[in-house]
């Protein structure tokens, strides 16, 4: 099928913008062309029985603190996304900014390591009082950080809920204890886990999932389901909760994650037979992030910390007498790269630093071999201009590159 005869079957194009793919209609047909070359095998067809799947999306108020400063680093995305060209400086920035974004609405703690502001920590106390508590449920609950499930842990601590924690510190090998620990032991409620813990599990001893975020990738959000909502599930019931913060990041995250769903389901499952894109939808990442942009003034940058984890003589922390405190700390705070997977959890400004030193070495390196090349062809050579060292500079903060050098013969 050429290109042009795929669009015009499947593309919903803007008439006055040449290249504006406003959505995709005859997604059923191109379902019927692949019906025949793709296998996909699902759960409602393997299994006699599933059961019931309810997913709950708990929309909580950020308190007025959270909010500042989420609005702050919105706005500081603002001078990135107007540039024509982005560095690799640019993109590493914007993608530090949304990670902030990200993390304040889960807890002013992932920001500052001193206040602990988190109505999404308060809402998920009453989850657990009800679920837990009250009826005996047994919990899994994912956060991408691992200083969150950290102050998840203090709070089971604190109210008495054993438990045990999964996170990239725990050796492969190992984590079969965990399970085994969380499946047989009737006393331990919540099995807490990053991301590490979001594929090849098997936690069927629990019916309920709480996210405390949303991953950007929907596949992911998935695989955390799917730890809990496998063949030899027991429960006639399976709870997924979803805790969103409110004229958030997370909720263009949700919107996000619905329209790859709505897409992906309509090619392959013959669902839908069109995916129409909003005004927000249709943008490319960078005219989305515009949409989240305040008209507040714009907060400091705040260098992001090493990860936090639980003391080994947390009460109710079962993982110590469960690896027999040999655990080999080898992980890290794990997080997503941004629109799919996200930065490392390194300070900003030393990441900066070293980029911005690197990208100025190689132009720098580039135009000396030019000027070698003038060398020998001419016998004269580039030279920095005005008794400077280097021909090439490049600002640290703002990514421009300035190059000064004097021509030969001028």
């Amino acid at each position: 099928m050429s290109s042009r005869r795929r669009a015009a079957d499947h593309f919903l194009l803007n008439r006055r913008k040449k290249g504006d793919i406003q959505g995709y209609v005859g997604l059923d047909k191109l379902h019927q062309k692949l019906q025949p070359l793709v296998i996909r095998r699902r759960k409602e067809e393997v299994l006699d029985e599933l059961p019931e799947l309810i997913v709950n999306d708990y929309f909580i108020e950020l308190y007025q603190e959270q909010a500042q400063i989420h609005a702050g680093y919105s706005q500081l995305l603002l001078p990135l996304l107007n540039k024509k060209f982005l560095t690799p400086m640019d993109i590493r920035r914007i993608q530090v900014l949304l990670l902030k974004m990200r993390q304040v609405c889960d807890s002013t703690y992932l920001i500052d390591r001193e206040t602990n502001i988190s109505p999404k920590l308060s809402e998920l106390a009453s989850i657990l009082e009800e679920l837990v508590i009250g009826n005996g449920r047994k919990v899994v609950i994912f956060s991408e950080w691992t200083t969150m499930t950290m102050l998840i842990g203090k709070h089971l601590s604190r109210v008495g809920i054993s438990f045990v924690e999964l996170t990239g510190k725990v050796p492969v090998a190992k984590r079969q204890l965990l399970i085994d620990e969380f499946t047989n032991n009737k006393a331990c409620k919540v099995f807490l886990s990053t991301d590490a813990g979001g594929t090849g599990l098997n936690l069927q001893a629990a019916d309920c999932v709480i996210n405390f975020e949303l991953p950007w990738n929907p596949a992911k959000l998935n695989q955390r389901i799917g730890r809990i909502n496998r063949i030899g599930q027991k429960s006639q019931c399976i709870n997924v909760i979803n805790l969103i913060a409110k004229k958030s990041i997370e909720e263009r995250i949700m919107a996000g994650i619905k329209l790859k769903e709505d897409l992906f389901n309509g090619v392959f499952d013959g669902g839908k037979d069109e995916v129409l894109f909003s005004r927000e939808k249709r943008q490319e990442m960078v005219n989305r992030l515009r949409v989240m942009i305040g008209e507040q003034e714009a907060a400091p940058i705040i260098e992001s910390l090493p990860a936090e984890e639980l003391a080994e003589d947390t009460p109710h922390f079962l993982n110590p007498e469960v690896l027999n405190k040999e655990v080999d700390f080898i992980g890290e705070e794990v997080v997503e790269n941004a629109v799919d997977q996200g930065p490392p959890e390194d300070p900003p400004e030393a990441i900066e630093g070293q980029s911005a030193e690197k990208m100025e070495e190689v132009l720098n390196q580039g135009l000396s071999f030019i000027s070698g090349l003038l060398e020998m062809a001419t016998g004269k050579k580039l030279a920095p201009a005005g008794g400077r060292e280097k021909m090439v500079t490049l600002d640290k903060k703002t990514g421009e590159v300035t190059l000064k050098f004097t021509l030969p013969g001028f």
